[in-house]
């Protein structure tokens, strides 16, 4: 849904909420861009009573430009945090989640598609016009994708 926020951080839980609902079932996974969850939608995700859900979103980096005492309140804040947000943090390091994050590359060529599009400024007014050439984009992206496929299919018989 289209916002007139400046910035999309806190928006997972709604947008995750909007998705089980328009599927009609749980959903195991989330795998997002930094920023896209605060740490109060990780650990409403992660810790889920009904269905815990998988949280895939990398925290950002830490900035190794800063003074030492910067460094110790950060250590100091991070102590203090839930389990849920260092089992988090510490998920985010591994194997596996690497060959997970990687799958975000696909989302990124739509992006970039859609930028290539004119969908990176858009010169319209208002919430209802930008989510209606949103939803345009999104059905020529999928037209296209489906007759890409359709000439693959047709290519490989």
């Amino acid at each position: 849904m289209a916002t007139d926020r400046r910035n999309d951080s806190g928006l997972v839980r709604p947008m995750f909420e909007a998705s089980e609902q328009r599927l009609g079932r749980r959903i195991k996974r989330v795998l997002a861009d930094t920023g896209f969850a605060q740490v109060d939608d990780i650990t409403a995700l992660s810790s889920r009573l009904e269905a815990p859900v998988g949280v895939y979103i990398h925290p950002p980096k830490d900035r190794t430009d800063v003074k030492p005492e910067t460094l110790l309140v950060r250590q100091r804040q991070r102590e203090k945090e839930s389990q849920t947000i260092k089992d988090w943090r510490q998920r985010m390091t591994t194997n596996e989640t690497e060959a997970i994050m990687k799958k975000r590359g696909r989302i990124e060529r739509v992006n970039a598609n859609f930028k290539n599009r004119g969908f990176g400024i858009l010169l319209v007014r208002g919430l209802a016009k930008v989510q209606a050439i949103a939803l345009w984009h999104a059905i020529a992206h999928n037209l296209a994708s489906a007759l890409r496929l359709r000439a693959m299919a047709a290519s490989a018989a």
